[in-house]
């Protein structure tokens, strides 16, 4: 984007006239900076290997600072996604890359890929579902509330650059695998989003709803604390936002309540599905409690994910 676009989408939600929630950049040092000024376009690599032309529409500064309350809700760097940014150079450019023709892109990492495989299985609604964790059984008990709404579902885990702490990419597919063996369903469909995590909060979620609505889903599960971080958004921000915005978004949003696991009727409910037990029945499951038990080598209640997932976790799956 160009500086004014970026601005446009930080300050209007808007790209070209259109409803969009995150500024998509790309930065590059002063003394590229200074290089770049006058030129046309310049070459990319990749392991000093020739992968594309960068054509250069402009080269510009950007104070970022400006931003970041308006980005993020808050200008601490706290925050992991206003330290990000804020570690950015101040120097970015914009334009177009034009990939060599010997760069083979997976057809499942293209949004039409997807699209035409679920025009011809005749799919009319279909859920998409993100995380950056393994499946565990909010994710499970948010599938089987998904798919009482629609005829499918597509589960699609961002896979690239997260943060410390968090499952690698290996362990979140594998932990999948698993999962969708023992799921046995043809209704949902599986493959990994390779982005990165902003932790944009709800400017995030709808970002991500645009995405999964390029890709042919018809609905997309906000969840609790969707694309937050720590406690910088309330529990149900990106859900509000997200439904504020759906007819911009062009996509319908499952605002699907947290789900509970209730240690007298033994299984996970929905909000709807009413238990007579009382509140400290009542198992609130987190990624990060998985992550911190495997870390220091503690007993995981079973109730949290399936033993075939869990038996193949370790410390070696987390960043």
């Amino acid at each position: 984007m160009t500086k004014n676009e970026i601005e446009n989408v930080i300050f209007n939600f808007k790209y070209k006239k259109k409803f969009f929630p995150i500024p998509i950049y790309f930065n590059i040092s002063k003394k590229e900076y200074d290089k770049l000024l006058n030129k046309k376009n310049f070459i990319l690599t990749y392991n000093k290997k020739k992968i594309g032309i960068f054509y250069i529409n402009s080269v510009f500064k950007l104070d970022k600072k400006k931003y970041l309350k308006k980005y993020f809700g808050t200008s601490t760097i706290a925050h992991t996604g206003v330290k990000n940014f804020n570690n950015l150079n101040d120097y970015f450019i914009s334009g177009k890359v034009k990939l060599e023709k010997k760069i083979k892109i997976p057809n499942s990492f293209r949004p039409r890929y997807w699209r035409t495989k679920f025009k011809n299985k005749r799919i009319k609604t279909i859920a998409g579902f993100h995380t950056r964790n393994i499946p565990h059984s909010t994710h499970e008990k948010l599938h089987d509330m998904a798919l009482k709404v629609c005829n499918s579902l597509f589960i699609q885990p961002m896979t690239g650059k997260l943060k410390k702490g968090d499952f690698k990419r290996d362990a979140i597919i594998k932990s999948y695998k698993i999962y969708l063996d023992k799921k046995k369903n043809k209704n949902i469909f599986f493959d990994e989003f390779l982005s990165f995590a902003r932790f944009g909060g709800p400017r995030e979620a709808a970002f991500h709803a645009i995405v999964r609505k390029n890709f042919g889903c018809t609905h997309f599960i906000v969840g609790r604390d969707h694309a937050g971080i720590k406690n910088f958004y309330s529990k149900y921000a990106s859900q509000n936002f997200c439904i504020k915005h759906q007819k911009d978004i062009g996509i319908d949003i499952l605002s699907l309540k947290e789900p509970y696991y209730c240690d007298k009727c033994k299984r996970m409910l929905s909000i709807s599905e009413k238990c007579k037990h009382k509140k400290r029945n009542k198992k609130y499951l987190s990624g990060t409690v998985i992550r911190k038990h495997i870390l220091n080598k503690q007993k995981l209640p079973s109730y949290y994910l399936r033993k075939e997932i869990l038996n193949n976790l370790s410390r070696k799956s987390i960043r």
